[in-house]
């Protein structure tokens, strides 16, 4: 059995906290394995176990509408640059995702800057799973761990602080420009 992420692009109206009640009530009564669900803007994000993903992917298919994909959550994968990974998967809204990337840098050099981008993007995670407060409390964090104002691979932590005080007013996700 394998942990999945299985991304649809069709996204059910409604509150994230209500819909992903919901989904998560409906799928595990069906049968998938759901161990979480994330609301974007633009997606969901199912996260399974499953013996079959192809098979769990037409369930959802099905299901849900809209296109499924299909990332496989066992192992870790290689990142040539994990800083632009990093800053593409954000910019997608796949913040738990972007959070793991950087997750794999920060074991081994354990970076107060990079640690404060994982706690940034594990607080728009918590928005999609409809935790206001875990959004508030872990986007707080996240400006405290980034004190400074350089760039760290390509990310300029000033830009990324300009929008984290945007963010906590706003309740919503901000881009991220990957400078050279």
């Amino acid at each position: 059995m394998g942990r999945y992420l299985f991304l649809v692009t069709a996204v059910p109206s409604g509150p994230p906290a209500e819909v992903r009640g919901r989904l998560m009530s409906e799928l595990r009564a069906a049968g998938l394995r759901v161990i979480n669900v994330r609301v974007g803007r633009h997606h969901l994000e199912i996260d399974a176990r499953s013996d079959d993903a192809g098979t769990d992917a037409a369930r959802l298919r099905a299901a849900l509408g809209g296109d499924v994909e299909v990332v496989n959550l066992d192992g870790e994968e290689a990142v040539t640059d994990p800083f632009r990974r990093f800053v593409a998967l954000f910019n997608s809204e796949r913040f738990w995702e972007a959070h793991e990337v950087l997750e794999r840098v920060w074991r081994i050099d354990r970076n107060e800057l990079i640690q404060g981008l994982i706690v940034l993007a594990a607080a728009f995670a918590k928005l999609q799973e409809g935790s206001e407060v875990g959004f508030h409390r872990l986007a707080r964090r996240s400006m405290e761990l980034l004190w400074s104002e350089q760039r760290i691979g390509c990310v300029d932590l000033g830009d990324v602080k300009s929008g984290i005080a945007n963010a906590i007013k706003s309740r919503s996700p901000f881009k991220i420009e990957c400078k050279n």
